[in-house]
């Protein structure tokens, strides 16, 4: 199961991110799930990956689809020469959108003040048939 998870700018509970996250493996098993991200370099996105990676959730698969301006890392799952190009403000649209095309479902951590990307990111789940769950 491919879960992605993309934060909003303004949401600020690390401690529902966890909750969720170990929740969700619980239900999934830690052999059975892969959690997926975006824009792991600012705010709690980079908690989601840290957590993952580092907070002793065991087998958890991790993949991250950062905007195509920034850096390739590890975690990429797209291929290096997509990346280090010039800025575009669609790039994070672009990136959320490899999110929700790659995962199996969806969780969204937002805060109500976040919404110039969620109604385009709900359509696209629309459109494939993907779960999606908003968490405030």
């Amino acid at each position: 199961m491919k879960i992605g998870v993309l934060v909003g700018e303004n949401f600020v509970s690390k401690s529902k991110i966890k909750d969720t996250l170990f929740n969700l493996i619980q239900k999934y098993g830690e052999d059975n799930i892969e959690i997926c991200t975006s824009v792991v370099k600012y705010g709690l996105s980079r908690d989601v990956k840290k957590f993952v990676l580092e907070g002793g959730c065991g087998k958890v698969g991790f993949c991250e689809f950062p905007p195509h301006h920034h850096q390739s890392t590890t975690h990429t799952k797209n291929p290096p020469y997509q990346y280090g190009k010039p800025y575009h403000p669609l790039n994070y649209r672009d990136c959320y959108f490899e999110v929700v095309d790659y995962s199996d479902g969806m969780v969204l951590f937002l805060h109500p003040t976040d919404k110039y990307w969620i109604d385009e990111v709900r359509d696209k789940c629309d459109e494939l048939g993907k779960p999606c769950v908003v968490v405030n």
